[in-house]
């Protein structure tokens, strides 16, 4: 419930969600909108790691990579990149390449190289692309895909396993995908994520 989870959101600082428990992993990303823009993310990001490492100093950072949005997003923030899909690509992945460097990272989760693979791909939807509003994911394959890309970054390493061969397909589901589907996301996370 999008309510409930305001109001948690609402209640508790970073720092007091930071202290709830012992992490393995923290995720963080950018705002879509600017996250192609590094200046947007000093000193902002630096203060958030060391928030994460004096609280949890034995969890892992890991970056979730967002997703350019679809050719005919109407997003305020898209004129950033001249409504350019490819631009705001190319401009999230060196901001990638920057937070690496910069402040250390490691671990990323490419669900943007994943989403625009599909884009890519013979099951792209144009012009939504796999988005439901022309920026957050549509319900069906746009979260299956970030999903085997979470999968694959963050627990097949964990299990030594892989997406390969996996048989969820969401059948029973309001958004059930067919085998071509689910196999093309499960290759694009794949993909991303080697």
């Amino acid at each position: 419930n999008v309510a409930d989870h305001l109001d948690w959101v609402n209640k508790y600082s970073i720092q007091q969600a930071l202290s709830m428990g012992e992490w393995d992993i923290i995720t963080m990303q950018q705002a879509s909108g600017v996250s192609g823009l590094y200046e947007s993310y000093v000193p902002y990001l630096s203060q958030l790691i060391s928030a994460v490492n004096t609280t949890q100093p034995q969890a892992e950072i890991v970056w979730h990579m967002t997703w350019a949005y679809s050719v005919e997003s109407q997003h305020p923030e898209f004129p950033n990149y001249d409504r350019n899909q490819q631009k705001m690509l190319d401009a999230i992945h060196q901001c990638v390449r920057n937070l690496k460097k910069d402040y250390r990272i490691k671990r990323i989760i490419p669900s943007g190289t994943t989403i625009q693979s599909l884009r890519l791909s013979e099951v792209n939807n144009p012009p939504m692309e796999f988005t439901r509003d022309g920026f957050h994911l549509d319900y069906k394959m746009g979260r299956y895909a970030a999903a085997c890309t979470w999968f694959q970054a963050l627990v097949a390493p964990s299990l030594k396993t892989t997406l390969a061969g996996n048989p969820c397909r969401l059948a029973d589901t309001k958004y059930p995908l067919t085998d071509e589907e689910a196999l093309a996301c499960q290759l694009a996370a794949r993909r991303a994520c080697a």
